[in-house]
């Protein structure tokens, strides 16, 4: 009896013992070390009955401070304002990060357990590479969004688009410096055509990364292939405040006017304006195709007339539909106006120009007559084939508008006028 009852002691000890014997230290799996200023964890840790506990703020679970003794180096702990639950891992004291040679050691124990004590590493990558991704038809006078690639020290490539691009490098200390380009608000401009002797047809950006100098040349396109849609009726959206509402222009389309100047025999300038519309570029004549739609807008379809009103006792008979509404007419396509130097006339490939007028809208449908007014019960038969009023008259179709006139006017022209 006493070898049982010594056994069994013995049993619960060694089964105690060893049942406490592992914590683990789980860092959540889509933080991206280089690119977050909290980093979510978690600890998991085994009990007497063999069962595996969560806690931290990666398992929604915050745990006391004093229960783990869990100590960070290289970065700070975020806590509550009591100080007694750990959140997360704050990454925002860079050279706290530096000095532990760009390092955060965890030490902590189990919580049932203190001998049980581990440590775990987490390196931060250092970026090698930073690249500018611009689009392939950037050129002068142009304003777009951009991507940026980030490259790793370990080979990994990481893309983002460019309104992340300043707080990365701030977060990394990253300089950079341009020429012949400028960056603001997300947008990546080049210099507009008002550029002297185009002595530069590229611009230039290059990031300073620790000792390391990255330079990266953006060459502008000359090969302009562009569609402008400079259509009559076109939505637009304007913004007041907090909110954005859409107006729409005139139904005529506004007249074009084309200014193409000669730089070169492989280089012309051309100047675009409407009255929505004023740009400018360089580009190359033989090899570009420019197409321009200042079509009239199409005209809206009419409203359908209303239903007549039910006769009544006094009025046995429906009233007559409400007619349809006219549909509007199309607007007039723009006129084009092309000034082109003679000297690069020859030089030109391809400009598609379309001014037709818009189409006119349909008309509306004339409404339902009314109901007859039917004293007692009605039958099946005037239930299927209901007597009414005469139905109301369809309205008209809009006419199409007017095809815009084109004149080409051939002269000489300065291209930096």
């Amino acid at each position: 009896m006493r070898e049982i009852f010594f056994l069994t002691i013995l049993y619960f000890f060694v089964s105690t013992l060893y049942s406490q014997s592992n914590v683990e230290f789980v860092l959540n799996p889509e933080t991206k070390l280089f690119d977050h200023d909290t980093l979510s964890f978690g600890l998991t840790y085994d009990t007497k009955k063999g069962k595996i506990k969560k806690r931290g703020h990666y398992f929604k679970k915050l745990f006391r401070s004093k229960k783990f003794y869990f100590s960070v180096k290289g970065a700070e702990i975020g806590s509550d304002k009591s100080g007694n639950f750990w959140r997360a891992i704050l990454v925002t004291n860079k050279k706290l990060l530096e000095k532990n040679n760009n390092q955060i050691v965890v030490s902590y124990h189990h919580p049932k357990n203190k001998k049980i004590k581990k440590t775990d590493t987490i390196s931060f990558l250092e970026i090698d590479d930073i690249k500018l991704i611009v689009s392939p038809t950037f050129t002068f006078g142009d304003t777009s969004k951009f991507d940026f690639k980030l490259t790793l020290k370990n080979g990994e490539e990481y893309n983002y688009n460019s309104n992340r691009f300043l707080f990365m490098l701030d977060r990394h200390d990253i300089d950079f410096s341009l020429e012949n380009l400028s960056i603001e608000n997300g947008l990546i401009s080049a210099p507009n055509c008002s550029y002297d002797g185009l002595k530069k047809t590229y611009g230039k950006i290059i990031f300073y990364l620790d000792k390391k100098r990255i330079e990266q040349k953006i060459n502008f396109n000359f090969n302009l292939n562009r569609r402008f849609i400079l259509k009559g009726g076109a939505e637009y959206k304007t913004k007041s405040r907090h909110f954005y509402w859409t107006k729409r222009r005139d139904i005529d389309a506004s007249d074009l006017q084309l200014s193409i100047a000669y730089v070169c025999d492989t280089l012309g300038h051309i100047k675009i304006k409407n009255q929505y519309f004023d740009k400018a570029f360089f580009f190359k004549p033989n090899s570009s195709h420019l197409y321009f739609d200042i079509s009239g807008g199409d005209g809206e379809d009419g409203c359908n007339g209303g239903k007549g009103a039910n006769g009544c006792p006094s009025h046995p008979r429906g009233e007559r539909g409400e007619n349809g509404e006219n549909g509007k007419h199309g607007g007039d396509g723009g006129n084009c106006t092309i000034n082109i130097d003679e000297r690069i006339a020859y030089f030109i490939k391809d400009i598609e120009i379309i001014n037709k007028g818009g189409k006119g809208g349909s008309g509306g449908s004339g409404g339902k007559g009314g109901l007859d007014y039917i004293e007692g019960k009605r039958r099946a038969f005037d239930i299927l084939f209901p007597a009414r009023g005469p139905r109301g008259d369809d309205g008209y179709d809009g006419h199409n508008g007017n095809r815009g006139e084109l004149y080409i006017n051939t002269i000489l022209l300065d291209h930096k006028e």
